[in-house]
């Protein structure tokens, strides 16, 4: 029987990130509606994540990004009519968030039964693969997994963070706005998720992956002399 440990470890990842992504946004949909922290509920929160179009959490999730880029803790949000500062936003979240901890449980369990809708555990290992498949291959870079094995046990992968991140492939959303599913990741390696952020488009970052698999062959071929 095959193994899917990392595929599930991942897999579990990217469910709670998702999670974060969807409350953030929930928040700043409440905000947008003149509406206080105190009007966070599980109910509200859910109806929120099923029932809203995917174009407006894409919208929702955009403010939430230039709001955290462009904004001094100090300056009024102009998103938010000026009625608050960024500092005022994460104080009114984390004061929230503390006096909330079953809620947020409550909302975290329920959101987790959600995600399979979007991205089943079985999907996910379609896309990851077992444990052992060393074929499968980051999407910018094209190197493959048994190839970054050969650079690490060489001593050819400089990263101080090797024990952490580089030792397995991680996952991409192709387009950071929006959420986990199935035609929205692909498998990517530490060196190109870490270079592409939410900075550069799948299509930009084209030639960046090239370049760094480029330089990847090179050691390889190193390796081999």
């Amino acid at each position: 029987m095959e193994n899917y440990s990392i595929a599930d470890s991942r897999y579990k990842d990217i469910r709670n990130r998702s999670f974060e992504q969807s409350f953030n946004i929930y928040h700043v949909h409440l905000l947008e509606q003149n509406l206080k922290s105190n009007s966070i509920s599980a109910d509200g929160f859910m109806k929120f994540v099923i029932e809203t179009s995917l174009d407006n959490k894409t919208r929702l999730s955009e403010i939430n990004r230039k709001l955290y880029c462009y904004s001094s803790p100090k300056n009024l949000l102009a998103e938010f009519e000026n009625r608050m500062t960024l500092g005022q936003l994460k104080e009114d979240y984390n004061e929230w968030e503390k006096n909330n901890l079953d809620v947020v449980s409550v909302m975290e369990r329920r959101y987790n039964d959600h995600f399979i809708t979007i991205l089943s555990i079985e999907q996910f290992r379609e896309i990851y693969g077992a444990d052992d498949d060393m074929d499968r291959e980051c999407a910018y870079c094209k190197t493959k997994r048994f190839e970054f094995k050969i650079l690490r046990d060489s001593g050819h992968l400089l990263t101080k963070r090797i024990y952490s991140r580089g030792r397995t492939l991680e996952i991409d959303r192709v387009k950071p706005n929006r959420d986990y599913t199935k035609d929205n990741i692909v498998l990517c390696c530490y060196w190109c998720n870490n270079a592409k952020t939410d900075e550069f488009s799948a299509t930009e970052f084209k030639k960046v992956g090239e370049e760094i698999g480029n330089i990847w062959k090179d050691r390889l071929k190193n390796d081999e002399k």
